[in-house]
């Protein structure tokens, strides 16, 4: 089984803005609480905040665990809320354009985008499509 990771710098970026919106939201709502009669609107403020910086921890998380691409029994699975998986023998024909990779299969269409990706599994990558590229040519 070949995992394509997320880069370290993605999951990095997850992570403290996740971390920056609760710690805003938080202190908007100490904010709100301390000085009620003159921030009164700050409430509005700090749930949204702190949803998204749950959101963005719940994705850091996901992606961390689940990784961007894995290529495993004749099957190529893009991971996301709902996968996309294509199988590697329907594979037509592979193009890349500014670093995004488009598979085109008998299923569908699948777009890679390689700046997401860790540069060894990037090469890792390269690889793997360079094969399918022999073959289906």
């Amino acid at each position: 089984m070949i995992q394509i990771r997320y880069s370290k710098k993605l999951l990095n970026h997850y992570l403290n803005m996740g971390l920056f919106f609760i710690g805003l939201g938080t202190i908007l709502l100490i904010i709100n609480y301390v000085w009620l009669p003159v921030a009164t609107y700050l409430s509005t403020l700090a749930v949204p905040n702190i949803l998204n910086g749950i959101g963005l921890l719940l994705f850091h998380n996901f992606a961390r665990k689940k990784q961007y691409i894995s290529i495993a029994n004749g099957q190529l699975t893009k991971h996301s809320l709902f996968p996309k998986t294509i199988a590697l023998a329907n594979i037509r024909a592979i193009s890349e354009t500014a670093g995004i990779y488009t598979i085109v299969c008998t299923q569908g269409k699948m777009s890679i985008n390689s700046k997401l990706m860790d540069p060894d599994s990037r090469l890792t990558l390269c690889k793997e499509l360079e094969k399918l590229k022999a073959v289906t040519l």
